[in-house]
């Protein structure tokens, strides 16, 4: 019975190493939300001071050519503060994805170690006849790291692709649009 105890503590090592790397990433995940509320209420400001100014512009007008002036220069202004908060969205999620991914891959790996250690020991422990058991054991976890594997391959490919359409969105933003200044009919 004192051949298992040692695998036993071992295992609740392995439990509480889990444990700590979960409330590192819920932290992580924490900071990531409040750098998006600190975006989310910086560009409410903004945008409710710039209603004011909008507003206050808007009851100085005295003729229709002032209220055409001021509702041309309000538009592109405007997309352009909503790419700028795209962008901005986009980095604090970039940023946030990449420490959980570095943080995820670094527990892994000591994980993987730790877990194969403790199936060794146990499998030196383990009585006659339950290597199949074993066996089995470390097949699910070397399919469970496969999956890993996959599932962080397709993210960072999520990842990449949300970037370069913000990249091509941005691009196309950027060209002038033609033939912008023909007057419309009275």
């Amino acid at each position: 019975m004192k051949a298992q105890f040692p695998a036993a503590q071992e295992v609740a090592e392995l439990v509480q190493a889990n444990l700590e790397s979960v409330l590192a990433l819920a932290k992580l995940g924490f900071a990531g939300a409040e750098r998006l509320s600190a975006l989310n209420l910086h560009t409410a400001r903004a945008a409710l001071e710039e209603a004011g100014t909008v507003v206050r512009s808007a009851l100085a007008v005295q003729d229709p050519q002032a209220a055409l002036a001021l509702q041309q220069s309000l538009g592109r202004p405007n997309f352009e503060k909503v790419m700028a908060y795209a962008q901005s969205v986009q980095q604090v999620l970039a940023q946030t994805q990449q420490e959980a991914s570095r943080q995820l891959e670094q527990q892994r790996a000591e994980l993987a170690k730790s877990l194969a250690a403790v199936l060794e020991n146990l499998a030196k422990s383990a009585p006659v006849g339950s290597e199949a058991a074993v066996s089995a054991v470390q097949q699910t976890l070397a399919a469970g790291e496969a999956a890993y594997d996959n599932l962080n391959r397709a993210f960072k490919q999520v990842t990449s692709i949300a970037e370069s359409n913000l990249a091509a969105i941005n691009k196309v933003a950027s060209v002038p649009v033609a033939g912008k200044s023909a007057k419309r009919p009275a």
